[in-house]
C-alpha cells in the first residue's frame, strides 16, 4: 500500500509505529529474516495481525483478514537505510509466510513496475477514479508489450524508455514498433 490510500496508510502506520521496537506484542505475529548478499546486509521484520477492529473503513475491503507491516533495513558499505511498507491482506496473519510472499512479490513488482514507472511514469499518474486507472494500466501494459517485442529490431543499447521517446519523435520508428 502506498500513499494512494492515504487515510488507510496513516491508520496502519500509526498502529504499527511503536510495535517494531517491542519484543512481544499481544495479537501480533512477528517474523525476522536476515540475508547477506553481495556485500549487502538486509533484515526484514514482518508484523501482522488480524485484530483490525480499530481500522476505519475496513468493510470496503472485501475479504480483509489482516494488516501487515514490513520494516526492511539495508546496510551497504557502512550506509544503512530503513523503509517500512504496509499491506492489507486476505491471508491469515502468519508473519513468516507473509514475509516470504512479500519478498517474492517485490522481485516481480520491482522488475515489471520499475519498467512501467521509469518508462511511463506510472506512479505519477493522476487517473484515480472510475475505470480510468484500469484502462490506462491496460494501455501501458499493451504499449510495453509492443515496445519489448520490437526492441530486438533496434540497437542493443536502446532502452525501452529511449525507444518509446524515439517512437514519439520519429514516425518511422513508431511504424516499425506498431507493425
Amino acid at each position: 500500500m502506498k500513499g494512494n490510500q492515504d487515510k488507510l496508510h496513516r491508520q496502519i502506520a500509526a498502529h504499527f509505529n511503536n510495535l517494531f521496537d517491542m519484543q512481544h506484542h499481544k495479537h501480533v505475529d512477528t517474523d525476522c529474516v536476515e540475508e547477506v548478499s553481495r556485500g549487502r546486509i538486509e533484515s526484514r521484520k514482518c508484523l501482522s495481525t488480524s485484530s483490525i477492529d480499530w481500522l476505519e473503513g475496513k468493510e470496503q475491503w472485501h475479504g480483509l483478514r489482516s494488516v501487515v507491516a514490513v520494516q526492511a533495513k539495508r546496510s551497504v558499505a557502512g550506509h544503512t537505510s530503513c523503509e517500512t511498507r504496509y499491506y492489507i491482506s486476505s491471508l491469515e496473519p502468519r508473519s513468516a509466510e507473509l514475509n516470504q510472499i512479500i519478498r517474492s512479490h517485490w522481485g516481480v513488482e520491482n522488475s515489471l513496475h520499475w519498467i512501467l514507472d521509469v518508462v511511463f511514469r506510472e506512479d505519477d499518474s493522476r487517473f484515480r477514479s472510475g475505470n480510468a486507472p484500469e484502462n490506462m494500466a491496460i494501455l501501458r501494459h499493451s504499449a510495453l508489450n509492443q515496445l519489448q517485442a520490437a526492441k530486438p529490431s533496434f540497437r542493443k543499447d536502446m532502452s525501452i524508455k529511449r525507444l518509446r521517446k524515439k517512437a514519439g519523435w520519429d514516425s518511422e520508428t513508431l511504424d516499425k514498433i506498431i507493425t
